[in-house]
């Protein structure tokens, strides 16, 4: 920092709490005034799938990619017709679970599984579903376990007659992190205890390409790290590119995006200082966000089987996110900031 001519946060939030982190480097100015700015990251357009790519193509134009920062180009994307939409997402949806049931019957067979299992195993999910995906490295501040708190609601919210829900997990943990390791192990055993094999899914090898089917298909986007932890966060970009939901923590980039119409805001722990009663609060209202307003809306359908204001949603997701939160954007304001910003003081 001190030989650098610039230095900048990836998020908004990040930049507030770098600030504080090196307060001392600058001991002679207010918290304000430390020279640390900020680019919020974003993400590239190839993370927009098919289905959708072709529907921003016909209602933006095929050149909407260069236009990263133009809303007045984007706001198109919200008078597009709800089935339009829910058709695109549902390809998607119908993708993700094949690919699943596949890498689940590949995976369970190269373990000497025998095909009775396997053929059970190779069953679970239903693209008709309410499907939410957490998928990340899996550490300590990401908490991926949070929405297993309370095991007995949340198994009563997956096996709901009316209103079912569905659980994929994916992610890695590093080979010498027991604790992550454990939380994997946590999820394994909730579906066998709880006989929830077919709804609570954690997905093996976690890569690229699992990644990508992953945000292409999801209903929401689960994110709920420790706030303050995530400098910035990508992957509900690329999910919300492609009209998933956001269920997130307002930490890194969602501060920024989540306008209330986008997705959904985790705040339950600002109301405790004891870290086990904020996970409690967060996990709590995981739940009843799920139960009282996520499943509500997405099972309230139309004559035609539409989720009118779930679609509704999905379109300002889009429409938000990828104006703002793309690549274009990222570059252009790293190449202004370079050139007009200020160098920082010298120090010795």
């Amino acid at each position: 920092m001190r030989f650098s001519s610039h230095v900048n946060a990836v998020s908004k939030l990040h930049r507030d709490v770098s600030r504080r982190m090196w307060a001392g480097l600058f001991p002679e100015r207010p918290e304000a005034e430390i020279p640390v700015g900020h680019v919020t990251n974003g993400v590239h357009y190839s993370w927009v799938s098919e289905p959708v790519g072709q529907l921003l193509e016909r209602h933006l134009g095929p050149d909407y990619i260069r236009c990263p920062d133009r809303p007045e180009r984007w706001v198109e994307v919200l008078g597009v017709d709800n089935d339009e939409v829910w058709q695109a997402h549902h390809r998607n949806k119908q993708s993700l679970i094949t690919f699943i049931r596949k890498k689940l019957a590949d995976d369970l067979a190269a373990r000497g599984y025998v095909e009775p299992r396997i053929l059970k195993l190779t069953r679970a999910l239903n693209p008709e579903y309410l499907t939410i995906v957490f998928a990340r490295r899996f550490a300590r501040y990401k908490r991926p376990t949070l929405i297993l708190k309370d095991k007995e609601r949340l198994a009563k919210i997956l096996s709901n007659s009316t209103k079912p829900v569905q659980l994929i997990f994916a992610g890695k943990a590093h080979p010498a992190d027991s604790l992550g390791k454990s939380m994997i192990k946590e999820i394994i055993d909730f579906a066998k205890t709880y006989q929830l094999e077919d709804r609570v899914v954690f997905v093996e090898n976690y890569d690229l390409n699992v990644a990508r089917h992953l945000v292409w298909g999801a209903d929401v986007w689960l994110n709920n790290p420790v706030r303050e932890n995530e400098a910035s966060g990508t992957s509900g970009m690329k999910a919300a590119l492609n009209g998933v939901l956001n269920l997130s923590v307002l930490d890194g980039w969602w501060p920024e995006a989540y306008n209330g119409k986008n997705g959904w805001a985790i705040t339950g722990a600002g109301y405790h200082s004891q870290l086990e009663m904020q996970e409690a609060a967060e996990a709590t209202q995981i739940y009843d966000l799920i139960e009282e307003s996520i499943t509500e809306l997405f099972y309230d359908r139309n004559e035609s089987g539409i989720p009118v204001r779930w679609t509704e949603m999905m379109k300002e997701s889009i429409y938000s996110v990828g104006c703002r939160f793309n690549m274009g954007r990222v570059f252009a304001e790293y190449t202004d900031s370079c050139t007009s910003r200020p160098r920082p003081p010298s120090r010795v």
